[in-house]
């Protein structure tokens, strides 16, 4: 089933998708479509348990009081290209999507900004993911395909994850894209771990990936789990934290990650990567085999990856160096003067 060039706003329901649900095993396609201002417990403005294409379309200003203020997703997954969610809030999690016991999630092109998860709570727990959030429950044995390419995620919040929440065994890649000005208390871009003892078939990729200016109190860019994790060609710049200003590694593995033509140039430069909140020690590091990481412009804060490992005993940076913000949580956002539409 298609639906095309519509407008929805002002839908609600008690439960799932206030602005769509969609039911259908055979799945729908959402093209040109503009759903807005719309609430529900679990998909503010979508929720969908089979398959769903979301093209060209915006999903913006909706509300959810658990989770997926912008879009709920379970069982089937879900392909968003040249989309936009923004704007959207959800209490607990996935402020824009909620990715829950999916097999897999694809985004290209798509511009995920200014949603938040609402409440507060301890670091690294629920809530969790305010631009996405993915999820699955352990006894189910489903390992999530997340790849996201080509987009943008910035200036979203939650207490976990700002901009992404990854809670899953699988893999998850992702590619040419950019985290910026995402905030969280632990992982303000992004924030990996897995259920259970499932950590050690999770893999996480970044591929040509940029994160700019987050913050957060550990893991200013990334806060990752155990797991294997693979940086190429990617620049961390500009992130602040009290720990981890780059990244913090969330467990007691000697060698958390493989990186090749890798910056790591955040405030303050000491603190680029961390181990669960506290600096390396000898043995541990971040492995560069190739030995292809290369210093930061000059105009960042410059302290270069070492090829063996994470810290490098430079001397201090020139530039001044600026403190952590605290993560500000965004209201919900809500429009006006619109008309109503009910979920199918």
């Amino acid at each position: 089933m298609t639906i095309a060039n519509l407008s929805i706003r002002g839908g609600h329901a008690v439960r799932q998708g206030g602005g769509v649900y969609n039911g259908s095993s055979g799945g729908l396609t959402l093209r040109g479509v503009e759903i807005s201002s719309s609430s529900a417990d679990a998909g503010g403005g979508v929720s969908s348990v089979g398959p769903l294409v979301l093209d060209r379309s915006r999903v913006t200003d909706n509300s959810a009081a658990v989770g997926g203020g912008g879009l709920a997703l379970s069982s089937r997954g879900a392909t968003i290209t040249t989309s936009t969610v923004s704007g959207n809030t959800a209490k607990r999690l996935g402020g824009g999507i909620w990715a829950q016991n999916v097999d897999a999630l694809e985004l290209a092109e798509t511009l995920v900004a200014y949603n938040t998860v609402t409440a507060t709570g301890a670091p690294g727990v629920a809530p969790e993911g305010g631009g996405i959030m993915v999820g699955t429950e352990p006894a189910l044995g489903i390992a999530a395909t997340v790849h996201i390419s080509d987009s943008t995620i910035r200036s979203n919040a939650a207490a976990g994850g700002g901009g992404l929440g990854w809670r899953a065994p699988g893999s998850l890649t992702v590619e040419g894209s950019l985290f910026a000005t995402n905030t969280a208390e632990l992982g303000g871009a992004v924030a990996t771990r897995s259920n259970g003892t499932a950590d050690a078939s999770n893999t996480v990729t970044f591929l040509n990936t940029t994160f700019s200016e987050n913050a957060a109190e550990r893991g200013g860019a990334i806060e990752r789990g155990l797991g294997t994790t693979i940086l190429r060609a990617v620049t961390i710049a500009g992130n602040t934290a009290t720990a981890g200003s780059g990244i913090d590694f969330d467990g007691a593995r000697p060698v958390y990650a493989v990186a090749t033509g890798t910056i790591l140039a955040d405030d303050p430069p000491a603190q680029n990567c961390s181990r669960s909140g506290a600096l390396f020690t000898p043995a541990e590091g971040l492995s560069a085999p190739e030995a292809t990481s290369r210093p930061a412009p000059a105009a960042t804060f410059a302290r270069p990856i070492s090829p063996r490992r994470c810290l490098e005993s430079a001397s201090s940076p020139t530039t001044a160096a600026r403190p952590a913000p605290s993560p500000s949580f965004r209201a919900a956002r809500r429009s006006t003067g619109t008309t109503r539409a009910t979920a199918p």
